[in-house]
């Protein structure tokens, strides 16, 4: 029996005949209830069909609402559809730089230069963070004076008794801000092993590279000095270590004494 409070009389009563049938008692036995019995009956009727209105309208309600959780949770659970958490990444670093370089922006057309540089710092910073360690160069040279400022060898190749001088500069090496500076911790582990396989010097943390810039802009190099390497033909080994990313990169390349 729904019995609603939009139903007028006739019908309400109707209805209760019928529900009062069902329970083995007769449309008389219903005229002959009394009042308070009666009123009693049909607020009953009307809040248990508000009741079950409710509950269909609240099961509707939670499947509309496990309909949109699953739809904004499948990715996380089932995997995007580029199932790969560095795009992910890659999305939000994307978000992070726009928005740093509009406040970049911002701050220049308000006429603050020095917020706007250090804004465009932290874009730098993000962009260089975003980098695998790697090698941008690698020279043997006869002389290195500063950063970018050699006299690179043509081969790697040096007579017996010349020095062997590298060159080397690393890129994608983690930075981290600490107040208004940048702070770099690099490493490097070296070995030269002839055509046998021995191995003729070895250093692990040889170069240690750990400071800090006032920019996120950064004139890195190392140098390599070895010095009375007889004749033949070896095999260096270079690895650099970024204690801040935990992460190296190793390169491996011949070269002669002659």
């Amino acid at each position: 029996m729904k019995i609603t409070k939009n139903d007028d009389g006739f019908v309400a009563r109707l209805k209760l005949a019928r529900f009062l049938k069902k329970k083995n008692m007769n449309s008389s036995t219903e005229k002959t209830l009394p009042m308070p019995i009666y009123n009693g009956l049909y607020k009953y009727s009307v809040l248990t069909s508000n009741k079950e209105e409710n509950m269909r309208r609240g099961i509707f309600a939670g499947l509309i609402f496990i309909s949109i959780v699953f739809v904004f949770l499948n990715p996380l659970i089932f995997g995007s559809p580029h199932d790969n958490d560095l795009y992910a990444k890659e999305e939000t670093s994307v978000e992070e730089l726009e928005k740093t370089l509009k406040m970049a922006v911002d701050q220049f057309k308000k006429g603050d230069p020095e917020k706007t540089l250090n804004h465009l710092a932290e874009a730098i910073m993000m962009v260089r963070n975003s980098l695998d360690l790697h090698l941008a160069k690698l020279n043997l040279c006869s002389e290195v004076r500063d950063y970018r400022d050699i006299d690179a060898r043509e081969a790697f190749e040096i007579k017996a008794g010349e020095p062997f001088l590298l060159y080397i500069e690393p890129d994608g090496y983690h930075l981290i801000k600490e107040g208004d500076a940048y702070k770099i911790w690099v490493s490097q582990d070296a070995a030269i092993s002839n055509d046998k396989g021995e191995v003729i010097f070895q250093k692990n943390g040889w170069v240690n590279y750990k400071r800090i810039f006032p920019t996120p802009i950064i004139p890195l190099y190392l140098t390599n000095r070895v010095s009375d390497i007889p004749a033949g033909k070896y095999t260096y080994t270079l690895t650099l270590k970024d204690h801040y990313k935990n992460s190296f990169f190793t390169k491996t390349f011949d070269f002669v004494v002659k």
